[in-house]
């Protein structure tokens, strides 16, 4: 594990949260594909009626929103006893990082024509 304790940074991320945030929707094939899926719709209707910068921007504001309120959610749900709710505080959670990596492959996966619009390439 690799902790960069002078700028406060885990492994890449900004925090042990976000870090272990990322690898739970990674790890998971059903959490990845929902929010994977959920990312590139909103791309694809987004770049229908914008440019692709503009699409992108409202994607990550859009996005940003969404996982936020999802994990809060989660943790408040009848779950939340859960011990991954324990170990990721919602307020410590850098979701902006995550939703830039969801945000980016998108991009790539749609260029890439695995994707159902070519609006992005």
């Amino acid at each position: 594990m690799t902790c960069d304790c002078k700028n406060n940074r885990y492994q890449g991320y900004a925090n042990r949260e976000t870090w272990c945030f990322d690898l739970w929707l990674n790890n998971s094939e059903d959490l990845y594909t929902m929010w994977s899926e959920r990312t590139e719709e909103l791309l694809e209707q987004l770049a229908d009626k914008l440019s692709t910068q503009d699409a992108v921007s409202l994607t990550n504001i859009k996005l940003n929103e969404e996982i936020r309120t999802w994990f809060r959610d989660y943790c408040s749900s009848e779950i939340k006893n859960n011990f991954l709710c324990d170990m990721m505080p919602t307020g410590t959670i850098d979701y902006p990082h995550i939703v830039r990596k969801l945000i980016d492959e998108a991009i790539i996966k749609l260029a890439e024509g695995e994707g159902d619009s070519d609006d992005l390439q």
